[in-house]
């Protein structure tokens, strides 16, 4: 888990693809049959949110001198990456994330949801 946190951090300026796969390998595996727990802890969540914050601010000061960038949103089931094999996926969805800033919010959403779900199971 440290290796992919590390390379999510170091990458989503200059290798964009890499951040994208990263993001969509723990969107995978924690939307999986089985989800990977680590995925979920506290740790992983507190510094993802801390690499979206990064790119938010960042995207907010080069669209400075643009219109007003909008907020990123949530990506769609159909549109998020698809979490089962080739053979049993829809014809039109997407095998991962394609731009970066999309990828973390909806992991992150997918992450806070799933946190919810978890704590209503328990009540």
């Amino acid at each position: 888990m440290k290796s992919v946190l590390w390379l999510l951090s170091i990458s989503p300026d200059k290798h964009q693809s890499i951040f994208t796969k990263g993001c969509t390998l723990l969107y995978v595996l924690a939307t999986g049959p089985m989800p990977f727990q680590a995925v979920r802890s506290p740790k992983v969540v507190e510094e993802l949110k801390g690499l979206h914050r990064l790119m938010v601010r960042r995207q907010t000061v080069a669209a400075k001198n643009k219109r007003l960038p909008k907020q990123p949103k949530v990506l769609s089931a159909t549109q998020r990456p698809a979490t089962v094999p080739d053979w049993a996926m829809r014809p039109g969805q997407p095998r991962e994330f394609g731009e970066p800033l999309l990828a973390i919010t909806t992991l992150l959403a997918t992450l806070e949801h799933n946190k919810e779900e978890q704590e209503v199971a328990r009540t």
